[in-house]
């Protein structure tokens, strides 16, 4: 009999290794199916397992999130590679600054997101005092999206970044940069999409339904037509 119910005990713990739903291993373990397999001592160990597996590995929607912002950036830049001069260096109330600014103040950011977390932040081949072309600023910012998308991927996001500045230390989980990129990338797109409007010059849909309609495999999408009538 109890070797039966040890079988058992090792079945439902195999189940709960392979699923990938908190949730689901919490409705196992605490299920008249875990009593019968002898698991109640094992609950709280299980539990707080998957709670550790889920905090150290990378969290789908967070890569999800990552590669839409370096998806957002590059069809931003591939309209400012369009632009002449004056345009731009046009401004707009309320914003960063000109449009050539704003886009190198955001790439510049994500290369120092990912020289927090990992020590080594992605140089330039230029010198921004020099005024790169646009050219050259869109091939850094392929260079930039590629090392931060390698980064969420392999970064546990509990890992702790440590800063140091002016005698003072400030210790965080990874996490917070990769939601500062995120937040920090859309505040400034919208700088250089209002400042393109009032130029009188189209803009990408670069929301999440953009996104959506942009990698319709990605989500599973399926279109289709409703008939009424029937």
């Amino acid at each position: 009999m109890h070797k039966r119910r040890r079988r058992r005990g090792e079945e439902v713990i195999r189940c709960l290794i392979q699923t990938v739903s908190l949730k689901r291993a919490e409705s196992i373990l605490f299920s008249s199916q875990a009593d019968d397999a002898g698991l109640p001592d094992v609950r709280t160990w299980l539990v707080q397992a998957f709670k550790n597996k889920m905090e150290t590995q990378p969290e789908p929607t967070l890569v999800e999130l990552i590669r839409y912002n370096n998806w957002a950036n590059a069809q931003i830049i591939a309209v400012c590679q369009k632009l002449d001069a004056s345009q731009l260096d046009a401004t707009a109330p309320g914003t960063y600054g000109s449009i050539y600014d704003t886009l190198g103040h955001m790439i510049r950011a994500e290369a120092d997101y990912i020289g927090r977390i990992t020590g080594n932040r992605p140089q330039p081949t230029f010198q921004w005092a020099d005024k790169p072309s646009m050219d050259e600023i869109a091939a850094f910012a392929e260079r930039v999206a590629d090392a931060l998308l390698d980064v969420v991927q392999r970064v546990p996001p509990t890992q702790m970044v440590h800063e140091e500045e002016d005698g003072l230390t400030m210790d965080y989980q990874a996490r917070h940069l990769f939601m500062q990129a995120i937040n920090h990338g859309i505040e400034h797109r919208t700088n250089i999409t209002t400042i393109l409007a009032g130029l009188g010059i189209a803009t990408p849909e670069i929301d999440g339904w953009g996104y959506l309609f942009a990698h319709p495999d990605r989500f599973q999408l399926k279109e289709g037509r409703h008939d009424h009538h029937q």
